[in-house]
């Protein structure tokens, strides 16, 4: 049996991960975290489920942490030292030194996003890059929900970082409850190849992250993303 610990359950990213980490057969959900500010703490999770406390003190009974709340957020939480899965979006490069730093010493998966699809995009559009000559032109578009907060999203920089030597254009809108697309169309003067990952449901994001905590929980120090998990 894993056990998890999930942080920022009063999100929607939270609640969703942790409700589906208590149905999982082979996990338990060992803490319900929010902050020390939180009206929920005292309360329980899902009726039957831990109360939800602002610290963990116990870190001993935990197997892995997951975590998407706000940068700083996780920056605090690598202090309870137990292998971490991250799908938080818009760190520092400071911020993201601290986690190099932190995977030194234990298992960290850090991904920008953690749909199982998106990931074997990333793995179509290296092997478009490789295939296309510079006469192809590429523009990614990126999609989502009013609510996002980071311009342009984690996985539209992913996938431009993929194709850095082409210079991508990246666009950006946020509208509606778009849960999030993405558009990377390579063209030249004959042609369109466009490449598209359409999120339908959040569960996406929630599946993926327990799959990556399944995996880590077996992996040595090192920072790792889930192309190691479709590689």
């Amino acid at each position: 049996m894993i056990r998890v610990a999930v942080f920022g359950v009063n999100g929607r990213m939270g609640n969703a991960i942790a409700a589906a980490v208590m149905q999982a057969e082979d996990m338990q959900l060992a803490a319900a975290i929010v902050r020390p500010d939180n009206s929920l703490i005292g309360s329980k999770f899902a009726e039957h489920g831990p109360v939800i406390s602002d610290v963990i003190t116990q870190p001993q009974t935990i197997d892995v942490i997951i975590d998407f709340t706000l940068p700083k957020g996780v920056i605090e939480h690598l202090q309870y030292a137990r292998p971490m899965v991250i799908g938080t979006t818009g760190f520092s490069q400071a911020q993201l030194d601290k986690i190099q730093n932190f995977a030194k010493q234990l298992p960290a998966l850090h991904a920008p996003n953690m749909s199982i699809g998106v990931n074997l995009c990333y793995k179509l559009l290296a092997e478009s890059d490789g295939a296309l000559d510079s006469r192809w032109n590429v523009q990614i578009k990126d999609i989502h929900h009013v609510h996002k907060k980071d311009t342009p999203s984690g996985t539209a920089k992913h996938l431009a970082a993929i194709l850095e030597q082409r210079k991508p254009v990246i666009t950006s809108e946020r509208q509606g409850d778009v849960i999030g697309e993405h558009h990377v169309e390579f063209a030249n003067e004959f042609e369109e190849i466009v490449i598209t990952h359409r999120a339908k449901d959040r569960g996406i994001f929630v599946q993926g992250a327990l799959i990556a905590a399944r995996w880590l929980v077996s992996q040595g120090p090192g920072l790792y993303s889930m192309q190691d998990l479709v590689a």
